[in-house]
């Protein structure tokens, strides 16, 4: 070794064969070193980086099979908020139009304009504070003929477009004549806000009363009252199947024509039966 060593310094007096043998070992040295301090603490954090890699790779694995949408979901929940985005714009616009705190007595103003040929019996008025809004209820009660009742019913849901109806009782009155007809009581509600915008309150009252083909508190196969009318004669019918005709009063009336208040409903061959909308009454052929 020493003497390798001492060669070392003469590399030029070396021949050929000791030339490529100590080229061999000085590379043999090297390699040895850079197995030593580099390649193997190398290879050793490679291996465990790889182990690392599948492991993780076995996690994800496991995660997709329990989650296997989950990329599916992510759209789905990017999709729900926009969606919410654009309900909370659309209600914000619904809430510039919310009746205000402010409104009651409109709303009172208009129940009572709004009462053709309705006898109101008493409003009641009670307010509800919420935590965004407040409800406020009217209880109405009311005496009307059957047809005036529903009329006035569509016409109250034109006041507002957050007015809804919670109860509703309709039954007839069973009282003196001057009395009869339909006692009704109506529970109405609309939410209110603290600060509107909306403009005051007006119902459509130019809305046209719908016709209502049949009472339902008369039934068709009711007996009809067959009293006299000491006011009206019934003089004389000529009966026919083309349009039969009667003589009231001295008056020739068809089907459907007026007499004071009350309407021609049927013509008979010996009598004649008008109603007032909610009772029947027959005249019978003077004889």
């Amino acid at each position: 070794m020493i003497n390798l060593v001492n060669k070392l310094t003469n590399f030029k007096q070396l021949k050929g064969r000791e030339k490529l043998l100590f080229i061999g070992l000085v590379a043999a040295v090297v390699f040895s070193l850079y197995f030593q301090l580099f390649y193997k603490p190398l290879a050793r954090k490679i291996t465990r980086s790889k182990f690392q890699i599948k492991k993780s790779r076995d996690r994800l694995s496991q995660l997709q099979a329990k989650y296997p949408q989950i990329e599916t979901q992510k759209q789905n929940i990017h999709s729900l908020e926009k969606e919410c985005q654009s309900l909370l714009a659309q209600i914000s616009e619904v809430e510039k139009n919310l009746p205000s705190k402010r409104s009651s007595s409109q709303f009172l103003a208009e129940l009572t304009k709004l009462a053709k040929g309705v006898k109101i019996v008493s409003v009641r008025q009670k307010t509800e504070a919420g935590d965004e809004y407040s409800r406020i209820f009217f209880e109405l009660k009311f005496n009307a003929a059957y047809k005036e009742t529903i009329n006035y019913i569509r016409r109250l849901e034109s006041i507002s477009e957050f007015l809804t109806i919670g109860e509703l009782d309709i039954s007839e009155i069973k009282a003196k004549r001057s009395e009869s007809g339909i006692g009704s009581r109506l529970i109405l509600s609309t939410l209110l806000s603290e600060v509107s915008t909306a403009e005051m309150i007006k119902a459509n009252q130019d809305q046209e009363d719908i016709e209502i083909s049949r009472d339902i508190f008369i039934s068709s196969s009711r007996p009809v009252s067959r009293t006299r009318k000491v006011e009206l004669k019934l003089q004389g019918v000529t009966y026919s199947l083309e349009g039969s005709t009667a003589i009231i009063n001295g008056d020739v009336v068809r089907l459907g024509s007026k007499v004071g208040d009350l309407k021609v409903k049927e013509i008979n061959p010996d009598e004649v039966i008008l109603t007032d909308g909610i009772e029947d009454h027959v005249l019978l052929v003077e004889r």
